[in-house]
């Protein structure tokens, strides 16, 4: 069974530092509907689904949208070899260094914070068996207990799509 919850969106106040911090203290979360220029999430989304049809995962019929080719799944091998390109785009890269999210984790923080090097993309491909949405399963991002070695670790997670 699914719970849905509607998120508490955080964009009118994103020059709230103490109300932002005080929210995420209370929610554990922060949701923001637009926090960047959306161009910047949309090239980092051409630049992934230019890869994506070069290894014939998507059509390549020029949409704006990605659309399975409806062939195969990847095997492990594809998969790493497609992801390993598409973390090392610059666009990709680029985002996760966005002053604007930068600008939010410092206000929570109240100090400079570094930027993990090691972004990660999560690639849903659909599968025909099922009906309900999919999506990535619960983790724990930084866990001390993974190696991570920082007292506050924070992620971002952006949609490149709706």
């Amino acid at each position: 069974m699914s719970v849905t919850a509607t998120l508490l969106d955080s964009t009118d106040e994103v020059r709230d530092a103490d109300l932002l911090r005080r929210r995420m203290q209370k929610e554990g979360s922060l949701y923001f509907s637009r926090l960047f220029e959306p161009k910047q999430a949309e090239k980092v989304k051409q630049d992934i689904m230019s890869i994506l049809r070069e290894h014939y995962i998507i059509e390549d019929d020029g949409a704006q949208d990605p659309m399975w080719s409806g062939g195969p799944r990847p095997t492990e091998a594809e998969y790493m070899a497609v992801y390993d390109l598409i973390v090392r785009l610059d666009s990709f890269q680029q985002l996760a260094r966005t002053p604007e999210i930068i600008a939010v984790l410092e206000a929570l923080c109240e100090k400079p914070v570094q930027v993990w090097e090691q972004q990660l993309v999560r690639l849903v491909y659909p599968d025909p068996e099922t009906v309900s949405a999919q999506g990535v399963g619960a983790h724990q991002d930084g866990d001390p207990k993974l190696g991570y070695r920082t007292s506050c670790f924070y992620t971002c997670w952006l949609a490149l799509m709706d």
